[in-house]
């Protein structure tokens, strides 16, 4: 069984099992769950949820309640993640300019929230900052930032997968069948982007 093909017009339809988010859990996990308790791939119902042109982005909360049978209230209440956006387009601008050092805060939080999947709760905590900077922090146009450091280091959130992740590379695997293995056969969860910068860093180090 898998999602049906996904058009302009497409209205999400309930699936026929449906099971409760946990207090506390990531999109992504309840994702797996509510496709496994359907017997349909995780990477299929991920994608069917996010939609065009954003296939490996944030699932679209309105679709995800209407696949559960759950409010986007409940969910937004019960997820950790939902506010993490799920793409740029519509992001805040502001004629005042920022101070480097809140820019820099800025982008700490988002590349947290992007890459780590943390909650609003976690940022908040981890950043030393209340809810409303981390809100802001998501959702306000930055400028352009400069090139992120190309060493593993900078992405923690992969470290413990890099030796599994090298194996698929070295089997020819590109990012896009990395990321549906990584969302069918583990329980880890990694932006596409933070996937790509991966490779890109793997592909550096052996060719430069």
């Amino acid at each position: 069984m898998s999602p049906p093909a996904i058009t302009s017009n497409d209205i999400p339809v309930r699936l026929p099992v449906a099971i409760r988010p946990h207090l506390g859990e990531g999109t992504d996990s309840y994702v797996r769950r509510l496709a496994h308790a359907n017997h349909l791939r995780p990477s299929a119902l991920h994608g069917y949820l996010c939609g065009p042109p954003f296939w490996f982005g944030k699932p679209r909360l309105e679709r995800l309640a209407a696949v559960s049978g759950r409010t986007p209230a409940i969910l937004a209440r019960t997820l950790t993640d939902t506010l993490v956006p799920r793409r740029r387009g519509n992001l805040r601008l502001s004629s005042v300019p920022m101070a480097p050092h809140i820019i820099r805060l800025y982008q700490q939080i988002r590349e947290d929230a992007e890459g780590h999947g943390r909650s609003l709760r976690a940022l908040c905590a981890r950043h030393h900052t209340d809810h409303h900077t981390v809100r802001t922090a998501l959702t306000a146009a930055l400028p352009p930032a400069r090139e992120r450091p190309q060493n593993i280091a900078a992405l923690p959130v992969l470290a413990p997968l890099a030796v599994l992740i090298h194996q698929r590379i070295d089997q020819g695997d590109s990012a896009r069948e990395i990321w549906l293995f990584l969302m069918d056969e583990t329980s880890v969860s990694v932006s596409y982007s933070t996937l790509r910068v991966f490779l890109h860093q793997h592909r550096s180090a052996h060719t430069g």
